[in-house]
């Protein structure tokens, strides 16, 4: 019998919800960091949880084990499907992070393995900034990285294409047929629609959403590249917070980075 990997959530009479059981597309022997909630619009019933966490990647397979870091997404308000998904999440969504260096030869130096997630709140609190640490999984180069995501970026990835497996090798694509409605990954609100429950999609709909877990367009961090990296350093980064600090000259972002000691970095 194999381990089960979920997302739970039991809330006191309500039916407990989880993410599907033994779908390797949906979680696959996942390493959860970190969750937290963000507004999407001013209606609660458009709020996300984001999930971060780092997987075996089922788009390596063939290609020998990869580990790839993930931002998940779920609805809030999300209560299952009503003859399919029942008492399983219908908003589950997922798609890599990516923080690379480019290289001079043309090709990327991965930073694959997440290690912690500090979300910067701005002054809109749908937007606040999401500072990672990565590391490599390399045992010749060893590293640490600092990326910065965006809401919108985040955001853009969830609302971009579908990752989808065809052809004569099964191969990830883009999917390129129609997406059926409301999208899979949108809240029942009346913000995107008439629908008060997840139990009202359609099947169609639930269906989709069940076989199409994962986005085919990563999220890359502000500039496509680190803010900050150190290479073949005695201790790795495990943590990170951030201050945003008031001078004569603007404001400053300052970075408290662990590593067994503490870094400051503006």
């Amino acid at each position: 019998m194999g381990r089960d990997f979920t997302i739970f959530r039991s809330l006191g009479q309500r039916n407990s919800i989880r993410t599907e059981q033994h779908d390797s597309r949906w979680l696959n022997e996942p390493k959860f960091n970190s969750a937290f909630w963000v507004p999407e619009s001013e209606n609660p019933d458009d709020d996300k949880i984001f999930f971060f966490f780092r997987e075996t990647a089922v788009e390596g397979q063939g290609l020998g084990k990869s580990t790839y870091s993930r931002i998940g997404q779920l609805c809030r308000n999300d209560v299952g499907g009503q003859r399919s998904l029942v008492n399983k999440w219908t908003s589950f969504l997922k798609t890599r992070l990516i923080c690379s260096v480019p290289g001079s030869d043309g090709s990327d130096t991965y930073f694959d393995e997440l290690r912690d997630v500090f979300l910067l709140q701005t002054r809109d609190r749908k937007n606040p900034l999401v500072y990672t640490i990565f590391s490599t999984s390399s045992s010749v180069f060893k590293g640490s990285a600092v990326c910065i995501y965006t809401m919108n970026d985040i955001r853009r990835a969830f609302l971009g294409p579908f990752a989808h497996k065809e052809g004569p090798n099964y191969q990830w694509v883009p999917f390129q047929g129609k997406v059926p409605y409301p999208r899979p990954g949108m809240c029942p609100s009346k913000t995107f629609g008439s629908f008060e429950s997840t139990k009202q999609f359609p099947d169609d709909v639930i269906q989709f959403a069940r076989h199409h877990p994962l986005m085919y367009n990563p999220v890359y961090p502000l500039n496509r590249r680190p803010v900050f990296v150190r290479t073949n350093a005695e201790h790795s980064f495990t943590q990170i917070a951030v201050d945003r600090v008031a001078a004569a000259d603007g404001q400053y972002d300052v970075m408290f980075i662990g590593t067994g000691g503490i870094l400051d970095v503006l």
